[in-house]
């Protein structure tokens, strides 16, 4: 990694990334992205706007290769950024709820996500539904599942009924 930013700047690495990543790849992929996420942490500062985007796409690749664990920690950042900087029910910090939700679900704290599940419902219903890139039936669906797992039956089987009603 070194040897390549001595050649190129960071532009030519997250290129390379963004191929790996689509060829699923996704430990080289983190890798990559990792060494681009720490030179953006000492180059801009870790609440920088390209730090913020950087770690998401880490923690998109750490996700996609099963390493949910160590994607928490930086969606909870990249969320606490989008928050401060566009609210709680911009488009943006909505698809942060979303993600962090699941890779909560997904490690086993599901009070947490079922929290962030439920806020997400709250604030796609207050939104412009066009303006996000999923429906309220992904944020259903992903409260339905979560309180599946944590064994709210009850519970689960209403938003499941909700989310069909709209597909």
């Amino acid at each position: 990694i070194q040897a390549a930013n001595d050649h190129f700047d960071d532009h030519p690495i997250e290129m390379i990334a963004m191929c790996l990543w689509h060829l699923g790849h996704f430990p080289e992929c983190a890798t990559l992205r990792m060494h681009l996420f720490e030179s953006s942490v000492t180059k801009n500062g870790a609440d920088h706007s390209e730090t913020c985007t950087i770690a998401l796409q880490l923690a998109e690749a750490l996700s996609a290769d099963n390493r949910r664990i160590d994607a928490v920690p930086l969606r909870r950042r990249e969320l606490a950024w989008c928050r401060k900087e566009n609210g709680d029910t911009d488009p943006g910090t909505l698809i942060s709820i979303y993600l962090l939700a699941i890779d909560l679900r997904e490690t086993g704290e599901l009070e947490e996500a079922e929290v962030l599940f439920r806020e997400l419902v709250t604030g796609i219903q207050q939104v412009d539904l066009e303006s996000i890139d999923f429906g309220i039936e992904s944020a259903l669906g992903g409260l339905a599942t979560t309180l599946e797992a944590a064994d709210k039956l009850e519970e689960a089987a209403d938003y499941a009924r909700q989310c069909l009603d709209h597909l």
